[in-house]
C-alpha cells in the first residue's frame, strides 16, 4: 500500500502517467523497501556497510521525489485550498527534506497525508 500511495502522490501532483515523471513508479518506493529488508538479511551477500549506504541512498530519493511532489502539488492547489492545508503541505515538506528525517513510518503517514490534500483539491493522477 505503501508503494502505491508513493506512486499516487508523485503522479497526482505533477498529473502524469507512470513513469512520465522520474521515479513515478511504485517500483522505485519497492526497491527503497527491498533495501530496507536486505539491513536485516544476514544471508544478504554484501557488508553492512554496503547495505546501509544503499538503504540510506534510497531513503534519500524517495525523499527528494516526495519533497519535489508536495512542492509542486502545493503551488497548483495553492488558490483553492485552505491555509490549514497549505501550512500542512509545508510542514511536512520540511520535515521530509530535513536531513536528519530518518523514519520511515513517518514518511509513509506524510505521502497518505499529502496525497489526500492534493486529491481533495482537485488534483488527479495524469
Amino acid at each position: 500500500m505503501e508503494a502505491l500511495n508513493y506512486e499516487l502522490l508523485l503522479r497526482t501532483a505533477h498529473e502524469c502517467k507512470q513513469n512520465e515523471t522520474l521515479c513515478a513508479s511504485a517500483e522505485s518506493y519497492r526497491l527503497f523497501e527491498i533495501k530496507r529488508k536486505n539491513l536485516t538479511d544476514q544471508n544478504f551477500p554484501k557488508t553492512m556497510e554496503e547495505k546501509v549506504s544503499e538503504y540510506y541512498g534510497a531513503f534519500f530519493d524517495i525523499k527528494y521525489f516526495v519533497g519535489q511532489a508536495i512542492l509542486v502539488g502545493t503551488k497548483k492547489i495553492l488558490l483553492n485550498a485552505s491555509t490549514h492545508e497549505i501550512r500542512r503541505l509545508r510542514v511536512i515538506r520540511g520535515e521530509i527534506t530535513d536531513e536528519a528525517f530518518l523514519d520511515k513510518p513517518r514518511l509513509d503517514k506524510f505521502i497518505a497525508e499529502a496525497k489526500s490534500i492534493l486529491e481533495k483539491n482537485g488534483l488527479k493522477v495524469g
